[in-house]
């Protein structure tokens, strides 16, 4: 039987403390991606273990998670366990770079109006529709940062300052799901938002 996940917090040393089994690892992250990036804003020299494996000397923001093979000797690619780095820019900010989409210009343009009809407010609701366009019509049907950053210059819209939370709180919305290495996957609830509730009239119901 797997055995229990356990997490220990000391905000007063900055300290955050994983036990897990390798096939439980997933969903702990995805509880954790919420709230890591406003943690680390914190405590800058936190110390991240897993299954006593620690890293003091880097930085929260930097970290890279590398869960240990079990005692069958199954690493993470055999327990499907990805290994995690958020890579952070000067002053907390996430650094992310513009990255071939795919997209065709006819495309490009499909993009920027179906964001436009949509006319989406939040940050939340913003990347919705740009993770549903380029689930549906893109061809993407799992996306990075980088996508979502280059998405938002596509559009000519402003990329939130941290994507990572924005999806963090995606995650907790049910929205979106972390599917491991980097990548997010929008799910039925946030496609049926998109297609149903977007856009919204003045008074706050659907056009």
């Amino acid at each position: 039987m797997p055995g229990p996940v356990k997490i220990k917090v000391d905000l007063s040393a900055g300290t955050i403390e994983v036990e897990a089994d390798a096939e439980n690892i997933d969903a702990v992250f995805n509880r954790l991606d919420a709230f890591i990036p406003r943690l680390s804003n914190a405590y800058e020299r936190s110390t991240y273990k897993i299954d006593g494996a620690s890293n003091e000397s880097t930085p929260l923001a930097s970290r890279t998670v590398t869960p240990t093979p079990d005692a069958s000797g199954a690493g993470p690619a055999e327990k499907g366990v990805e290994a995690r780095k958020v890579s952070k820019g000067a002053r907390g900010k996430e650094a992310y770079s513009a990255v071939d989409l795919g997209l065709t210009e006819p495309q490009r343009k499909e993009l920027r109006d179906f964001f436009a009809a949509k006319q989406p407010k939040s940050q939340h609701e913003q990347v919705a529709v740009l993770v549903d366009w380029l689930k549906r019509e893109g061809n993407k049907p799992t996306v990075t940062w980088n996508d979502i950053f280059t998405a938002f210059r596509t559009v000519g819209a402003k990329s939130p300052a941290k994507i990572s939370s924005v999806l963090g709180n995606m995650v907790g919305m049910s929205w979106v799901k972390n599917v491991g290495g980097g990548q997010y996957a929008l799910i039925h609830v946030g496609e049926d938002f998109v297609k149903f509730d977007l856009p919204k009239a003045k008074g706050g119901e659907k056009a």
